[in-house]
């Protein structure tokens, strides 16, 4: 892909809103006037989409590239020993256009792995509860019924941290998923629920052994 010779570095950055204003104003004069940095600007708008569609926690920390500190060196290098203010902007520049990148890399590496999971599930659900309780579900068919993946958050309120996974049937059955552990409130399990796709459309989790109170709850997305 073609990189604009004086300000494909700060593009990613201009995307992600990382820019300082002035410089976020001379960006967009830029690109009035770049045929490169115009046409890649729209696929660069993307970036800020798919950080809202993954939970941050799985993303490890973005690390700058490894050619980031030759770049660095060598634009300050470039500026004169009486410009102080400009080599300062010059390295939070490209330090900013650095770490976007490598966070936009590491946010679309998450969304594939996770598209590609998702390709086998037959169905998905968000769960939450009142005391901020979350989760998220994947369901695969198996021979058994449902595979359910789940991945919970800030759990709390069941007797040694034991759980159970429900599944509602259409004509109100609870069908159990099986219990697991949440040490901390914290779980990453998977279980199998007698039921098939089509045959439930909620997803609880309880304490162990009982069906009240509800700490999570979510709607299948068919």
């Amino acid at each position: 892909m073609r990189e604009c010779p004086t300000h494909g570095d700060l593009l990613a950055a201009y995307a992600l809103g990382a820019l300082e204003p002035d410089e976020a104003a001379a960006m967009r004069r830029h690109i009035e006037t770049c045929a490169i940095c115009s046409e890649q600007l729209p696929s660069m708008r993307s970036l800020p989409g798919l950080l809202d569609t993954v939970d941050m926690a799985d993303v490890p920390p973005p690390e700058p590239p490894a050619w980031l500190e030759e770049s660095l060196l060598d634009q300050i290098a470039r500026e004169t020993p009486r410009d102080g203010g400009r080599r300062e902007r010059t390295r939070r520049r490209v330090l900013a256009g650095a770490l976007a990148a490598a966070a936009a890399i590491a946010v679309a590496a998450l969304v594939i792995v996770l598209s590609g999971e998702d390709e086998q599930a037959y169905a998905r659900a968000s769960l939450g509860g009142p005391s901020g309780a979350r989760a998220y579900a994947r369901l695969e068919s198996v021979p058994a019924g449902t595979r359910v993946s789940l991945k919970a958050h800030e759990l709390a309120g069941a007797p040694g941290n034991r759980y159970e996974l429900w599944c509602i049937a259409v004509d109100g059955r609870w069908v159990s998923g099986g219990s697991f552990r949440a040490p901390g409130g914290e779980a990453e399990v998977v279980l199998t629920a007698a039921v098939g796709a089509g045959e439930y459309h909620r997803i609880v989790v309880t304490p162990e052994g009982t069906r009240a109170p509800a700490l999570m709850r979510g709607k299948l997305q068919y």
